[in-house]
């Protein structure tokens, strides 16, 4: 899947780069929210003392701003995207990926309503990793 950026989104990663000091691999713009990936060991820098950089973007874009990190690993990388959620296991297919959960509220909060949740994990990891579909069971 190809990824394409428009000038608000390059111009979204640049303010993020300046404000932050941490280096942006990809950024995603959804109605409600702004995602931002960092390269590995950039958390800190990203999220700054006390988390005062995702507040202050938070306050400019009026969206709420999520700072994941990126791995290299399939299961790392959802882990980081799922943060502070966690999963029992991830059990990696050919195509699919099924994240094992015993706590149903922790299952609700990954699908989410009208499964919009699972949807954005699902995008989001089909740009790096070559998987058909998530599941949670």
């Amino acid at each position: 899947m190809a990824i394409k950026y428009d000038t608000q989104l390059i111009q979204t990663m640049a303010l993020f780069e300046r404000l932050t000091g941490a280096e942006t691999r990809d950024c995603f713009q959804y109605p409600d929210r702004l995602v931002f990936v960092v390269n590995p060991g950039q958390m800190g820098k990203a999220l700054g003392k006390h988390k005062m950089h995702p507040r202050k973007l938070e306050q400019m874009f009026k969206k709420k701003v999520q700072i994941v990190e990126y791995a290299d690993t399939l299961k790392g990388f959802i882990r980081n995207l799922i943060q502070p959620l966690t999963v029992d296991d991830i059990e990696e297919g050919k195509e699919e990926v099924v994240l094992k959960v015993k706590d149903t509220k922790t299952k609700g909060y990954l699908i989410g309503i009208r499964a919009q949740n699972l949807k954005r994990l699902q995008e989001t990891v089909q740009q790096y990793y070559p998987i058909n579909k998530i599941k949670v069971v």
